[in-house]
């Protein structure tokens, strides 16, 4: 089994915010840029870190 690092989560909501600002700042450019900036407001984040898989000889504890 292969560990991967898995990709960051913006707990600080900087990218959300960065996003109230454009949006709340400029005019779309069409219906298409809009929609893209409506998304990416709407869409739920997860809050909470990834869960920490700790292995030993005897068995697995995932911690979440």
């Amino acid at each position: 089994m292969s560990a991967r690092i898995p990709k960051g989560r913006d707990l600080t909501n900087a990218k959300w915010l960065e996003i109230l600002a454009i949006a709340t700042e400029n005019a779309p450019e069409n219906e298409t840029e809009a929609k893209s900036w409506q998304n990416k407001l709407l869409r739920k984040s997860a809050t909470v870190p990834f869960p920490v898989s700790y292995e030993t000889n005897e068995e697995e504890i995932q911690l979440e």
